[in-house]
């Protein structure tokens, strides 16, 4: 209880300093619709991107363009969780959907949608959410990966310490974690990201938890600190198509 609480009050004074520099206002989609008429996408790379909903929290949900529902192929699958002040259509539009859009990536992607201050109490349906997915599309589950920034890096570290054997390879960005939470991390993947001149979080929070994790005898763990300013770290990222390379080349075993 005590470490939960810890969390809890980490996260508010998180969110405090990013609600004074950030303008924007977090909302939910105000329909969401069980059977969703898919938006056809501008680019050739992503099918459709749909809205849908597991439990109450509604999610979007890319396809590439050369899924096929009846074919042997399986596709991997990229979950992000949004930081604090995202909503559906800033996700949209600046998130990783159009990062795997713009860079032809192969990936199935799901961006949940919070209007909390905080991930962890829904992490049983985050999972619950991967496992749906996974039941109706074709999702090779030896490559599933986390990612999120700022409050949603905080749960990137989180989530497979809660829940192992669900992701290859995770990367968060733009925040620590729970540092008693290490030792369970030690042989999951890791790339974490931070900009250098982020004025919301600083890069030691997150450096703070890559040493934990490395101190606990972590086997992969990278970390990048990109040399400019900003609490938008997952721009620049996303947008490096080593990224997408480097998250490939994990599997889970069988």
């Amino acid at each position: 209880m005590l470490a939960k609480s810890a969390k809890r009050i980490f996260m508010v004074a998180v969110l405090m300093a990013i609600a004074a520099g950030c303008t924007s206002k977090a909302s939910v989609l105000t329909s969401v619709n069980p059977e969703p008429t898919a938006t056809p996408s501008p680019s050739p790379a992503i099918e459709h991107v749909q809205e849908l909903e597991f439990q109450g929290m509604p999610y979007l949900l890319s396809v590439p363009a050369d899924y096929d529902a009846k074919a042997d192929k399986k596709w991997p699958l990229i979950m992000f969780l949004h930081g604090y002040g995202m909503n559906e259509e800033y996700l949209r539009n600046l998130g990783i959907i159009t990062a795997v859009d713009q860079l032809a990536q192969p990936f199935i992607t799901i961006t949940p949608i919070t209007t909390k201050g905080f991930w962890q109490s829904d992490e049983d349906k985050l999972v619950g959410m991967l496992d749906e997915v996974a039941q109706h599309y074709r999702v090779d589950k030896s490559k599933m990966y986390l990612t999120g920034e700022s409050m949603g890096g905080f749960e990137t570290w989180d989530l497979p310490a809660a829940h192992p054997g669900i992701f290859a390879a995770i990367a968060p960005i733009e925040n620590g974690g729970d540092v008693t939470l290490a030792p369970k991390l030690v042989d999951v993947p890791i790339w974490a990201f931070h900009n250098k001149l982020d004025t919301i979080i600083s890069w030691e929070t997150t450096e703070k938890m890559v040493n934990a994790v490395k101190d606990a005898g972590g086997k992969e763990v990278l970390f990048t600190i990109h040399d400019q300013t900003g609490h938008d770290g997952y721009t620049k990222t996303f947008h490096d198509p080593q990224f997408f390379e480097w998250l490939l080349k994990h599997s889970l075993k069988k």
